[in-house]
């Protein structure tokens, strides 16, 4: 079947030629027929006699949006939209697309590793034969642009042959069927705005030393490397790269939108499309009529009546430069808009209708057909100057923000993402997402032939026209008075997904329903008051853990101990956890606070040996001829160097609570001579143990981290590092009683912020947990417990 097939249209047996009314052999048909079973309907399979047809054409640019979907970064590889994933889609679109009357699909660049096999066989089921797929040139122009390339390379190995070679591949007979691949295109536009100013002269290319003269020569530099692999000078004779699309006619973009319309643009317009054959013929080049290089003119009308774009004016100046040139023709495409900002409500939109004549259509639809009248009025009178009509696009894209359908070939990436200051994928932007064509505005956003919106678990989709036949010359044909109806098909997960996780779910609850059953079973009955003992002989419980002080310098290590009590938690793992994390934090930081004061320190004894000499002079002499050895750090004794950076970062963390033992030395309820004796610890801490020092100062932060809030009462921190330095039974500044045990209670370091939480207003009383009526707690009081 596919062998059969492949030889007949690599034979030119189907003939792509507008108007040449060729078409396959009788036998051919016969072959086709009997291997696809006598299927003869169009509603069930595209037969050789539609898909032998290429241009001209009738469809719309198809892509399956969903909302959120994020519109293509230029320079990323495709997405895979076309798969079996959109398969619900396909099902949803293809039969109220064929019913606009619609015979072709414009893509946008697909993965190529995707299966389209469910693409194909939904649109040979609607009965839309004809596509024209778009490859990926945005890539490769961005790849240019970052490596500031003016020729791409076309090597075997190189990105652009290798994707070319796999697009050209998902395009081979067998893989399309009875889909005709009417034409090609690319996803990159020439900016009009900039280079139509230059096409005054077709003598002259654009200028090299301008950006936009140099954006024009990489583009077209592209073209012509792709189009030659294809149809490589002296074709048939010299074979082809891929002889399958060398009849199958290039359709050049051009965003027409861009243009500003300035004195005589639409004469500069002309002149731009006669000059641009002179300037690239062998991107140009006439094979034969039905597969020479065309235009892709995009145009987006503005939906403002009072500012009309004179879109029946411009593609008669066109069609008038394509019968002068009867080589040369285009393909159009136009969008519109059906949403605009409503102006009593900035963050609303409404639909654009047209209730002055009391039509059942929107006034996008009016628009675009009045668009395609007089495109089919232009095309008559100038012998078929134009080969197809494109709706620009099916759905609405809700993150396409300002953009044409093309990327655009610019100077540098960002000018090329043209992204909104604010837009957004998951909701229409109103005022911030439009684009300035002619005299009036556009939202490109809004340009769907469908509504989409999102219901639970399922995207859904009418179509915006009350026409069926859409592409009709009959006025009202067809015409639907009611509203469109709503479809709406289930999206991922598929249902196989859903009853495997419905089933896990199902699993895990019956399994903990299970566990408290037997649990409840086996503990029996429990009274009231036996609940309450319960209740306390819990709250009893408390767990420990601890955590010996381990930091990577062997000399601060002295086995100290830091150990965390809780009622909070009930384990002993939970604890020691807990302890472990805030502990192992504080420890990295303090160490590279030590190794900072090390490397000060160290600075410090190396100018001061170097500053030490016989005399100034002598110094001076020996610096003048300082040689390798000078130019080396003179150390000090590590040990000391050491000492002397521990004593200094433990007198800085440990500052405020030296000053606290000395402001509160007055107290009654705390001893004197201990208040005395750690303030002289910190304050006079020269010659004391460095890993007793690194401890202490240690045990500080880990409060500071484990107390969280209690952070903004210093003096309450300080109350309670004097009980736990105190309560480890060892002088704090005598070392000569090992390794000390840091105890500290949880629940007391965090006490006051529970009942803050409850009551923090000191001027109210209210009822707290205990029944009691109270003032509120708040940090200042905490801190006044200190």
């Amino acid at each position: 079947h596919d062998d059969a097939l492949a030889s007949w249209v690599i034979s030119g047996g189907g003939g792509s030629g507008h108007g040449s009314g060729r078409r396959p052999h009788s036998s051919v048909l016969a072959e086709v027929r009997r291997l696809e079973g006598n299927a003869t309907s169009v509603a069930d399979v595209c037969t050789a006699e539609v898909s032998g047809i290429g241009l001209p054409v009738l469809g719309v640019q198809y892509v399956p949006h969903i909302v959120g979907e994020p519109y293509p970064h230029p320079g990323s590889k495709p997405d895979n939209i076309y798969g079996p994933e959109s398969r619900q889609f396909y099902a949803r679109d293809f039969p109220l697309i064929r019913q606009l009357g619609a015979d072709t699909l414009r893509f946008r660049p697909w993965d190529f590793t995707s299966d389209r096999q469910d693409l194909f066989d939904q649109m040979q089921a609607a009965g839309i034969c004809k596509i024209i797929p778009t490859f990926q040139l945005a890539k490769h122009y961005v790849d240019m642009l970052e490596q500031d390339l003016q020729q791409p390379d076309t090597d075997e190995n190189s990105a652009l042959h290798k994707e070319f070679s796999h697009f050209t591949a998902t395009l081979l007979p067998a893989k399309v069927g009875y889909r005709k691949v009417a034409a090609w295109s690319v996803d990159l536009s020439l900016d009009l705005s900039d280079l139509l100013p230059s096409a005054t002269d077709c003598s002259s290319r654009p200028d090299m030393a301008s950006g936009s003269g140099q954006s024009f020569n990489r583009y077209m530099s592209l073209l012509s490397v792709i189009t030659k692999w294809i149809r490589p000078p002296g074709y048939p004779q010299v074979a082809s790269a891929a002889p399958w699309m060398a009849d199958v006619p290039l359709l050049v973009p051009l965003d027409v939108s861009r243009v500003k319309q300035e004195a005589d643009w639409q004469v500069s317009l002309k002149m731009f499309v006669r000059c641009v054959q002179i300037w690239e013929p062998s991107v140009f080049a006439q094979i034969d009529k039905g597969s020479s290089t065309r235009l892709l003119l995009s145009f987006a009308l503005p939906y403002e009546v009072a500012n009309p774009y004179p879109f029946q004016q411009v593609i008669s100046t066109l069609a008038n430069e394509f019968r002068r040139e009867p080589s040369m023709k285009a393909v159009v495409m136009v969008g519109s808009q059906a949403l605009r900002p409503d102006p009593d409500n900035a963050a609303s939109l409404i639909d654009i209708d047209n209730v002055a004549d009391n039509s059942t259509e929107s006034q996008q639809q009016l628009t675009l057909r009045d668009a395609y009248k007089a495109y089919t009025e232009i095309n008559g009178q100038h012998q078929d100057a134009f080969d197809g009509f494109l709706l620009d696009e099916w759905q609405d894209d809700w993150n396409r923000g300002a953009r044409g359908p093309f990327f655009l070939a610019r100077s540098n990436v960002d000018e090329m993402l043209d992204d909104c200051l604010k837009g957004g994928r998951y909701s229409h932007d109103t005022t911030r997402c439009a684009r300035k064509v002619g005299n009036g505005w556009v939202y490109p956003e809004y340009f769907g032939q469908a509504r989409i919106s999102s219901q639970f678990m399922r995207h859904c989709s009418t179509p915006r026209t009350r026409v069926f036949p859409w592409f009709s010359d009959t006025e009202g044909a067809g015409l639907v008075p009611e509203e469109a109806q709503m479809v709406c098909r289930r999206m991922l997960p598929s249902w196989n997904w859903e009853a495997i996780a419905g089933a896990i779910f199902a699993l895990v609850l019956f399994v903990q329903i299970s566990q408290n059953i037997v649990k409840n079973c086996s503990e029996g009955d429990v009274s009231d008051d036996e609940d309450q003992d319960e209740d306390r002989a819990v709250d009893s419980l408390e767990g420990v853990g601890y955590v010996t002080i381990m930091p990577q310098e062997p000399q601060l290590r002295g086995g100290h101990i830091i150990e965390l009590h809780s009622k909070r938690m009930r384990t002993n793992e939970e604890v020691g956890w807990w302890l472990h994390a805030h502990l192992s934090a504080q420890l990295g930081i303090l160490e590279k606070q030590v190794a900072s004061e090390i490397a000060a320190q160290r600075a410090e004894f190396t100018r001061a040996a170097r500053l030490g000499g016989p005399s100034s002079s002598e110094s001076d002499s020996e610096a003048s001829d300082s040689g390798s050895d000078a130019d080396a750090p003179i150390l000090g004794d590590e040990a000391e160097i050491l000492q002397v950076a521990m004593e200094t970062v433990h007198r800085r963390v440990l500052e405020g609570f030296a000053n606290w033992c000395l402001y509160v030395m007055n107290s009654p309820s705390l001893d004197r001579e201990r208040l005395r004796e750690y303030a002289d610890g910190v304050i006079k801490n020269s010659g004391r143990s460095v890993s007793r020092l690194f401890a202490e100062a240690l045990l500080l932060r880990v409060l500071e981290s484990l107390g969280e809030l209690i952070l903004s009462a210093p003096e309450r921190l300080s109350l309670l590092y004097y009980h736990i330095v105190a309560e480890s039974g060892l002088p704090m500044p005598e070392d000569d009683h090992g390794p000390a045990k840091y105890i500290i209670d949880y629940e007391q370091l965090q006490d006051g912020l529970p009942q803050m939480m409850h009551h923090a207003n000191p001027y109210v009383k209210k009822k707290m947990p205990d029944g009691s009526w109270q003032l509120g707690l708040n940090f200042d009081d905490i801190n006044e417990s200190g």
